[in-house]
């Protein structure tokens, strides 16, 4: 009898905390710089109210890229102070249950803002830049057999584009060397463990001599700031040679 109230206690606690979302408190912002919300969600969907003054970057984006976006929100605003909640709703017992509703407030300081990015269907690849890099990933691009390694070049410059506010968002990287794990593991996902692989040790062996990759550097704000630009160049150089005719 002592065992079946345990169980039934531990079912009813777990019932209860079956459905939430988890939004950041507070964000503060600048005006024209993109604003990430990133929920944390336990359930089967989620639902937004927006404040009218905060424009929806991910609904701009085409389906099939702003699906790769899951629960995440990307907003622009003028300065001003907004408020964003969201919830969702998990199926218990046979009945779907609602969770109580997240808040986040945003505070976005400076100037009026652009207007958000509406990015082309089918971007044209920036012009390539004669760097060192761009001549190294363009040898190691030129050697792979990969019949689709066009495709698979530009998904593997997706994946380090966003592996910094992945990681952040994600809250689990805490060293260097998780991060350079996380990126690993996305890659491997994203484009196969085999794809590109003469491009990807290049890009390795670029971002070996800039960043480091240890277990006792700490995946703080400074090493993520680090690790978003040389990322970023990368992923613009390989963007200028996967995309080239």
């Amino acid at each position: 009898m002592r065992r079946l109230a345990i169980v039934l206690l531990l079912i009813s606690s777990a019932m209860a905390r079956a459905q939430s979302v988890t939004l950041p408190p507070k964000i503060e912002a600048k005006a024209g710089r993109p604003i990430f919300v990133s929920p944390v969600v336990d359930g089967d969907d989620i639902g937004w109210t927006v404040d009218p003054g905060l424009d929806d970057w991910v609904k701009l984006l085409p389906p099939e890229v702003g699906k790769n976006f899951g629960y995440a929100k990307i907003f622009y605003a003028d300065k001003g102070t907004y408020e964003v909640r969201a919830w969702t709703a998990k199926v218990v017992g046979g009945k779907a249950k609602l969770s109580d509703v997240a808040t986040c407030i945003i505070v976005v300081e400076g100037g009026p803002k652009p207007p958000p990015p509406i990015p082309p269907p089918v971007p044209p690849p920036p012009a390539p830049v004669d760097t060192p890099l761009y001549r190294s990933l363009k040898a190691a691009y030129d050697a792979d057999l990969d019949l689709d390694k066009s495709v698979k070049a530009l998904k593997f410059a997706d994946i380090l584009e966003g592996a910094v506010p992945a990681a952040k968002a994600g809250g689990r990287v805490k060293t260097a060397s998780d991060f350079v794990a996380l990126t690993h593991q996305a890659t491997d996902l994203a484009i196969g463990a085999g794809a590109i692989p003469t491009v990807r040790k290049a890009v390795g062996a670029y971002l070996q001599t800039v960043l480091p990759r240890e277990s006792t550097t700490p995946a703080n704000d400074a090493y993520f700031a680090k690790a978003a630009s040389e990322f970023g160049f990368v992923a613009m150089t390989l963007r200028s040679i996967g995309g080239a005719k």
